[in-house]
């Protein structure tokens, strides 16, 4: 586990990559003195700031980032697909009610 010191300095020496990347940027892990995929030090990043969240009544927000992370390669998907087709929503639609549908035995539409 990182010490306060060291996820402050993280955020402070990523030059705001979380704030333009989100969970999809890094950020710098000085205990292992190496960059880190934000997504997977989420989970570190929380429990350090678990003593706090209920006195700052942040712990829906907090949530909220834990479940966000696990939706975010969907998100990202969807992203790409709306980006690919040229802004069609129907095309985001379309993915977002294939992959919810998956193994189950309902045809869709062409």
């Amino acid at each position: 586990m990182s010490s306060a010191s060291t996820i402050a300095r993280g955020f402070n020496e990523t030059n705001g990559g979380p704030c333009a990347y989100g969970l999809d940027g890094s950020l710098i892990d000085f205990g292992k003195q190496q960059a880190i995929p934000a997504r997977q030090l989420l989970p570190e990043l929380v429990e350090f700031v678990d003593e706090v969240v209920d006195d700052l009544a942040s712990r829906s927000a907090v949530e909220y980032a834990t479940k966000s992370s696990r939706r975010a390669p969907a998100l990202t998907g969807q992203l790409a697909t709306y980006q690919r087709t040229q802004r069609r929503s129907e095309a985001v639609v379309d993915k977002f009610c294939r992959e919810t549908l998956d193994g189950v035995p309902v045809e869709l539409p062409d």
